[in-house]
């Protein structure tokens, strides 16, 4: 591998693993934002525990539609064409 290939991996591994790192601190700072979001919304139990989950919703989303692509794709390329 070349320079540039390297680079290249580097930069891909970097967006997976903050792609990852995200993820992790969005689901725990939901946590600290719950008694306002429910306060300021005036949301009921059932209602506060939507938008809470309503973030594994969009990642499940997201996993039954970049399904096909990356099968027929490969991973990276779906990565790498992702939004």
């Amino acid at each position: 591998m070349n320079e540039k290939d390297n680079l290249f991996l580097l930069l891909v591994t970097f967006a997976a693993a903050l792609g990852g790192l995200l993820f992790g601190f969005d689901t725990a700072v939901i946590s600290g934002a719950v008694p306002f979001i429910k306060t300021y919304f005036a949301l009921d139990d059932i209602a506060l525990g939507w938008a809470v989950s309503s973030l594994l919703v969009g990642c499940i989303a997201g996993v039954i539609i970049s399904g096909k692509p990356a099968d027929i794709l490969g991973r990276r390329k779906t990565l790498l064409t992702a939004p």
